[in-house]
């Protein structure tokens, strides 16, 4: 067989006679021949255009051989295809190596602070234990330089929950977070046992590791930022304790405090003069539940962001009986919030108040322009609320969190909600209408249906429907659809309460505290269009922290 390639240059390339049985190795002798060839053309100066085509011309009339030659010429295209892509690839990857090590010299040039800067913008806020020993780890895993500027950073050390962490894990964070970043979260002794052992605390009681915590806060006051503080009843005998460790502490950057007490309002009352004698001068935020915190007057009269709620978790007839923060006292403590702007209320109030003459005036809270007011229940939406006592003239925003068993008593309630004076510059107006508060923290519904679904036995099937035109959120965590049904193909699984209760985990989000808040937002212009506007069109979805005092 003899077989002539005919190039451009009208300079033929003659190849030997292919006598071999291969016919990959004779396409093999035939590529490189064509690239010896290119390259000494290349050497000549000469040069060939890519758009130029290569002819190949078979001098063979014999079909059996030209089958053959069929052949090399099929496995000589393969072999170019194998090589064109493997040059590509291999092209590809240089230029990516080339990137990353100009990028890795640029990077080893930036100064510490610059690179600093850019891992406390990468790791973000840190609210989260778990989060914030994932970011710590990753980032001292890159490399030793990465290592000594994550151990200097104080924002990546600044968040000190206890008890989720031991004593010793805190020490450590509170020394490694030196500027004052620091947000601290104490809880007061665990609810299961009073003298509970948490296994990663080497032994460390409850009772210990609650002292241990205040002993760390009174040492770090001059950086910390934010702290809540979380007591109870079986926090009572801690009391002296923590007043003297606690006693005259200045925190001089401290922008937000956060205290909660549970267990009945004589417990509360025992907590009230902790912090009556700090030095706060940079506080700004206060959230108080169920607590009637004193604090000096020159603090209270400098808080911008406040949030109360008084005599919501007991019912009345235990509040009558155990106590409860009396009308005057709630009022008394709003009126000493004079530079207050964004406030939120939620209080029952359980005793009638009577405006004298001389208050007609006084009450009234001038500088407050967003206000949210928390109504738990039908029974406090029909009663005396603070809206009747206190006036807000200078409103700006109006936020009214109601919760009802049943949407058939809105109209009812909205009805009773009326202002003292009603303010005329509200441009902002928000109604959330949830469930009554006392069902809140109560069984999850979809733990109770299965629960109740347990009479019957082995199910094939379950189906749980909520449909969204006459719902009351029993699918709030999934979005929007009327129906969930479960099915057993193979019949080997018992429904219950503890196997419902893992559907919502599927949607991603255990924790409903941080859900994040999803707005559906509307232009009055695009409203005023419909029908010719459908609201896929209209819609803009805007998402925030639900954690917020009122948005």
């Amino acid at each position: 067989m003899w077989l002539q390639v005919e190039l451009p240059l009208s300079s033929p390339l003659h190849l030997k006679d292919v006598t071999m049985n291969s016919s990959t190795h004779s396409a093999k002798q035939m590529v490189a021949s064509a690239l010896e060839y290119f390259s000494n053309s290349n050497e000549l100066g000469e040069q060939i255009e890519p758009s130029e085509d290569f002819t190949w011309f078979i001098n063979e009339l014999d079909n059996k051989k030209l089958k053959k030659d069929l052949l090399i010429v099929q496995a000589a295209e393969n072999l170019l295809r194998q090589m064109l892509a493997s040059a590509g690839a291999a092209a590809a990857n240089i230029h990516y190596m080339i990137i990353d090590n100009r990028n890795r010299r640029e990077f080893s040039a930036l100064p510490d602070d610059v690179l600093a800067i850019i891992l406390e913008m990468a790791a973000g806020d840190l609210r989260d234990y778990s989060e914030q020993m994932k970011t710590v780890k990753n980032f001292s895993s890159v490399s030793r330089r990465f290592r000594r500027i994550t151990l200097g950073l104080p924002s990546l050390w600044s968040y000190i929950c206890s008890p989720s962490i031991n004593v010793e894990t805190a020490r450590l964070f509170a020394s490694r977070a030196t500027t004052p970043v620091i947000a601290l979260s104490i809880s007061g002794i665990s609810s299961i046992s009073p003298f509970y052992t948490d296994p990663e605390s080497k032994g460390v009681s409850e009772r210990a590791r609650v002292q241990a915590m205040f002993e760390i806060a009174a040492s770090v006051s001059s950086r910390l930022q934010t702290m809540h503080l979380h007591f109870s009843k079986r926090d009572i005998s801690l009391i002296p304790r923590i007043s003297q460790v606690c006693s005259a502490l200045s925190f001089p950057f401290l922008a937000e405090l956060s205290m909660e007490c549970y267990g009945g309002f004589h417990i509360c009352r025992e907590f009230k003069s902790l912090c009556s004698d700090w030095n706060m001068p940079s506080l700004q935020k206060l959230v108080l539940v169920d607590i009637p915190l004193q604090l000096p007057d020159n603090v209270l009269s400098r808080i911008k962001v406040c949030s109360i709620e008084a005599n919501r978790e007991r019912t009345p007839n235990d509040l009558l009986g155990e106590g409860y923060w009396r009308t005057a006292e709630i009022v008394a403590f709003l009126l000493s919030l004079r530079l207050v702007e964004k406030l939120r209320v939620a209080a029952r109030l359980m005793d009638h108040y009577r405006i004298s003459e001389n208050e007609h005036e006084e009450l009234s809270m001038d500088s407050v322009r967003n206000l949210t007011v928390g109504l738990q229940n039908l029974d406090v939406a029909m009663g005396f609320n603070i809206l009747r006592l206190i006036k807000f003239p200078f409103l700006t925003s109006f936020k009214l969190d109601v919760g009802l068993d049943s949407l058939n008593s809105l109209e009812e309630a909205l009805k009773n909600v009326r202002f003292r004076v009603q303010p005329t510059t509200v441009k902002d107006l928000t109604v959330a209408v949830n469930i009554a508060f006392e069902d809140r923290d109560g069984r999850m519904p979809l733990f109770v249906i299965g629960e109740w679904c347990e009479k019957f036995g082995d199910l094939k099937r379950l189906t749980m429907e909520s449909e969204r035109d006459k719902a009351h959120g029993l699918f709030a965590f999934a979005g929007s659809f009327d129906s969930i049904q479960l099915v057993d193909p193979k019949e080997d699984t018992t429904v219950c309460g503890d196997f419902l209760a893992d559907i919502p985990l599927m949607w991603g989000n255990a924790s409903f505290d941080k859900h994040p808040h999803r707005a559906a937002v509307i232009t009055v212009d695009d409203l005023c269009k419909f029908p010719v506007v459908k609201h896929d069109q209209a819609v803009k979805y805007v998402e925030s922290d639900d954690n917020s005092i009122s948005r």
